[in-house]
C-alpha cells in the first residue's frame, strides 16, 4: 500500500491532481484480497483448492441457464438494457446465434478467464500440468470454456492443453501436440469468433492515429503505448483527466479491451513487472519448474489482453500471495489429510 501511495504521490508532482477517492478503491480492492487470503490460511485451508471447487460449481449451475438463454431471458433487470441477472448467470437479450455463456459474471469472457484460472490452480495443486483428482472440476470447467466462445479463453486453454500433452506423454511430442496443433489450426480458420474478430481487431489497430479511441484489444494497446511512452514510470493515475489526457473527449468508461496495458497506464511499466514477478514465484513455488512457471504467467498475461482483471481483487492476491502460501497445506488439504 506504501508503494501504491508513492506512486500516486509521483503523480500528483507530475499532474496536479491525483483521483484520491480511486485510490481508496484501489486500496480496498487490496484488504479484500489480503482478508480473504488471511481467513483461509487462518482455518488452515487451501484458497486454491476452495476456488477450483466453486468456480466448478458455478459451471456447471450455469449451464442450463445458458441453455434457457436462447428461449428467454429473464433475471433481475441490471443497468444495461440487454443485461438480466438470475445471481448464478446473466443473460443477454441478444439473437440465439449470438448467445454465449457468461455464468455470473458481466461478459462471457470474463467468465472464461476465472476458469482459466481454476485450471491453472489445478495445475498448482498438482504440482505439475496434470489433471489429478480433479476430473470432475475439470469436466465442468472445460464445459464452461466451450460455452463461453471466448477468443482469449479458447486461445489460453489451447496454451493449456498443449502443455500438458507435451508433458505428460513420451509421445506427445511426435503424435499427440502436432496434433492438437493441426486441430487448433483448423478452429481457427473455421469459427467466426477467432480468426476474424482477431484478424478485424488487429485491422482496426494498424489504421488507428494518435487521436484515435478503440476499447478492442489491439485497438486499446495502440492508444495506451502512447500513455506508457509519456509516464512509463509511475504511471497515468485513474482520474480520467490523466489517464486519458491526450484524449480529453473521453469522460467515461470506454470498455476498455485491455486489461495488461490498462493497468500499466494506471500504475506504470515497474509495478506491472513486480506483480508478473510474484505471479511467477507463485507458480514456482508449486511447479520446481522455470519453464513451466514463465508458461503458467504467460497464460495468465494472454487472457490479460481481454478483460481488466487487474481491477478486482482475485488478480491482485498474487501481490501478497507468498506471504500466506504453504506447499505442505495445500498438499495436506488436496489430499483430503
Amino acid at each position: 500500500m506504501a508503494f501504491f501511495l508513492f506512486l500516486c504521490l509521483c503523480q500528483l508532482f507530475a499532474f496536479d491532481f491525483v483521483s484520491w477517492q480511486g485510490v481508496l478503491g484501489f486500496l480496498l480492492k487490496l484488504v479484500i484480497a489480503y482478508s480473504a487470503l488471511h481467513y483461509y490460511h487462518s482455518r488452515r485451508e487451501s484458497f486454491e483448492l476452495i476456488y477450483v471447487k466453486v468456480m466448478a460449481t458455478l459451471s456447471m449451475l450455469s449451464l442450463p441457464l445458458f441453455a434457457l438463454n436462447f428461449y428467454r431471458h429473464v433475471g433481475i433487470q441490471l443497468e444495461r438494457t440487454i443485461q438480466k441477472s438470475t445471481f448464478f448467470y446473466t443473460s443477454f437479450d441478444t439473437p440465439a446465434e449470438f448467445v454465449r455463456n457468461s455464468g455470473m459474471f458481466w461478459e462471457p469472457g470474463a467468465f472464461a478467464g476465472y476458469l482459466i484460472l481454476a485450471f491453472l490452480f489445478i495445475v498448482a495443486l498438482n504440482g505439475r500440468f496434470q489433471i489429478g483428482p480433479f476430473k470432475k472440476e475439470a469436466l465442468w470447467l472445460l464445459l464452461g470454456i466451450l460455452s463461453s466462445l471466448s477468443t482469449t479463453g479458447y486461445l489460453a486453454f489451447g496454451v493449456i492443453a498443449a502443455v500438458y500433452f507435451l508433458t505428460n506423454y513420451s509421445f506427445g511430442k511426435f503424435i499427440i501436440a502436432p496434433l492438437f496443433g493441426v486441430l487448433m489450426v483448423m478452429a481457427y480458420n473455421s469459427l467466426d469468433f477467432l480468426q476474424a474478430k482477431v484478424l478485424a481487431q488487429y485491422e482496426e489497430a494498424t489504421e488507428m492515429d494518435i487521436y484515435d479511441v478503440s476499447n478492442t484489444r489491439f485497438g486499446a494497446l495502440n492508444m495506451d503505448l502512447v500513455y506508457i511512452n509519456s509516464s512509463p514510470w509511475y504511471g497515468n493515475g485513474l482520474h480520467y483527466s490523466t489517464r486519458y489526457r491526450f484524449h480529453p473527449w473521453v469522460t467515461e468508461d470506454i470498455g476498455h479491451g485491455n486489461g495488461m496495458s490498462n493497468f500499466i497506464v494506471f500504475w506504470g511499466i515497474p509495478l506491472f513487472l513486480l506483480w508478473l514477478f510474484w505471479v511467477y514465484h507463485f507458480f514456482k513455488k508449486r511447479l520446481y519448474s522455470g519453464i513451466l512457471s514463465a508458461l503458467a504467467m504467460i497464460i495468465i498475461v494472454l487472457i490479460l489482453q481481454g478483460e481488466q482483471f487487474l481491477n478486482h481483487p482475485l488478480f491482485m492476491i498474487f501481490f501478497i500471495y507468498t506471504a500466506f502460501s504453504s506447499q505442505k497445506l495445500v498438499i495436506e488439504n488436496t489430499l483430503g489429510r
